[in-house]
């Protein structure tokens, strides 16, 4: 890797599936480099669930070497437990960044949506379309390793 490349970590957070994704940055071109889904099962305790995210976000932290991380910023739904699950695994992704000494910088969804699309108000079909424009061969699994991948794009995008 050159190292005018900078090697970015989007996190998409979730108790069930925090997806992942790390693309490397120059000034005029973002290449993708690893991406991937994190996920737990309801039949664990939240200790244990959230020990696995940490975990698996300690693996990609310790083995590339990041200038900087990305995370989208969450807000509170109609559902108050899922929403408080959600806060947890957001937080664990962010003690994570921070114990690796990687600046996280958290963004609207809003925010990533324009900077992927143009549009702010982009759907997911949108968001995987734009994806495969601006990474062709890249086989994205699912929605949150997808949007794990827009946060990154949109965070080089702002360096």
């Amino acid at each position: 890797m050159s190292t005018n490349n900078k090697l970015i970590l989007g996190v998409d957070p979730g108790l069930a599936s925090t997806g992942w994704a790390v693309v490397a940055s120059t000034a005029n071109k973002i290449k993708f480099v690893n991406a991937g889904t994190i996920i737990t099962t309801n039949n664990e305790d939240m200790c244990t669930r959230l020990k696995q995210i940490y975990t698996k976000l300690t693996e990609v932290l310790t083995c590339y070497n990041l200038h900087s991380a990305a995370i989208e910023i969450t807000y509170v739904n109609k559902n108050f437990g899922s929403s408080l699950k959600l806060a947890q695994a957001r937080a664990v992704a962010m003690l994570a960044t921070s114990l690796h000494e990687v600046p996280l910088t958290e963004y609207q969804a809003k925010t990533i949506k324009q900077a992927l699309t143009g549009v702010g108000s982009a759907d997911k079909k949108q968001i995987t379309a734009m994806l495969a424009l601006l990474m062709p061969g890249v086989d994205v699994k699912d929605s949150h390793t997808a949007d794990a991948l827009a946060i990154a794009i949109c965070h080089a995008n702002h360096l």
